[in-house]
């Protein structure tokens, strides 16, 4: 039941042999004004994301329910009947070049689910080139979920580039 905000890529610069902030590890924050007060409400909220080497703008990831009068998204909690089925949406923007001004593609999108049981991949996909990135639908069990989305781009040797949704936490009711 605690809000942990972890979609966060942090630049520890250490010196010339380094990245400088910002150069490839990005944290994207949705803010509701344009001020310090607003980034402080973002990062509170948990309405942000996290990007290594530039690989997508504006990642987000949304649930609709019956009931809800418009989509939940990073960050929020929200409460549906036990069994209730779920529409669930990642919509990004991929830039044409990366970081290091090569070309830029993702390869793949996952809708990651965490329960009392562990976390486990719910659907993983190569994204199409039209919006949305990902369409699922999900029945909540008796007990929720907390459901996030990672992206990868495939690198050589394993040096795979990666962006994370802060989550969407979905309480059960009987």
């Amino acid at each position: 039941g605690m809000d942990v905000w972890a979609a966060c890529a942090t630049s520890d610069f250490h010196g010339e042999v380094d990245y400088w902030p910002g150069q490839f590890s990005e944290t994207w924050l949705y803010v509701p004004e344009r001020n310090p007060k607003g980034v402080l409400l973002a990062l509170r909220a948990g309405t942000f994301f996290a990007a290594h080497g530039h690989i997508v703008r504006q990642a987000a990831i949304s649930v609709e329910a019956k009931g809800l009068s418009r989509p939940a998204e990073a960050g929020e909690v929200i409460e549906v009947p036990a069994e209730s089925e779920v529409t669930i949406r990642l919509q990004m923007v991929v830039p044409e070049r990366d970081w290091a001004n090569e070309p830029n593609h993702i390869d793949e999108v996952e809708l990651i689910a965490v329960t009392s049981d562990g976390a486990r991949t719910l659907a993983k996909q190569r994204p199409p080139s039209n919006e949305p990135a990902m369409q699922t639908s999900f029945r909540v069990a008796t007990g929720g979920v907390v459901l996030r989305a990672r992206g990868r781009r495939s690198g050589e040797n394993g040096s795979d580039l990666l962006f994370y949704t802060n989550p969407i936490r979905i309480l059960s009711t009987t």
